[in-house]
């Protein structure tokens, strides 16, 4: 016989944010309260990972032993996603380009595991199709000016 699978929800309100186990336990973790508001949260699409995003980090947890095993100091991060095997965390900042300058990149991409940088792009907005990645994780893309990159 299978084991059951473990099942967890993550919510997120105004000024906290939570982890629950789900029936049969239905307990609230233990976390460490961020120190300011949690602007993004989002598990990765195995369940391995929970990411959150503050005003001056993000924070990736192993949402099986509720450790963190990664924390980026990134300010500004508005969003995040995970690759689709949870291997890499991709963040957004607002895009701001400077009048005299170059804009500077806001898409990152990060290490699940070590919040190592693998990539920045400059990308005006956010949504599901920023970066799409074949299922491997083996390629990632994205359309900038009617050109796949």
């Amino acid at each position: 016989m299978a084991a059951r699978q473990h099942t967890q929800f993550a919510y997120r309100a105004q000024k906290e944010m939570g982890v629950w186990d789900a029936p049969p336990t239905s307990a609230a973790l233990a976390l460490d309260k961020p120190a300011s508001e949690v602007r993004a949260l989002k598990y990765s699409p195995n369940g391995k990972y929970l990411a959150w995003a503050t005003a001056a980090e993000v924070r990736v947890m192993d949402a099986q032993t509720q450790a963190v095993v990664a924390t980026i100091a990134r300010a500004g991060v508005l969003d995040v996603r995970f690759s689709p095997k949870g291997t890499y965390v991709v963040t957004w900042e607002r895009f701001s380009k400077p009048a005299d300058g170059e804009a500077s990149p806001n898409l990152s991409i990060w290490d699940a595991k070590t919040g190592a940088l693998c990539g920045a792009f400059v990308h005006k907005s956010f949504g599901e199709d920023a970066i799409q990645w074949t299922d491997d994780e083996k390629y990632c893309a994205k359309l900038v000016a009617g050109e796949v990159r």
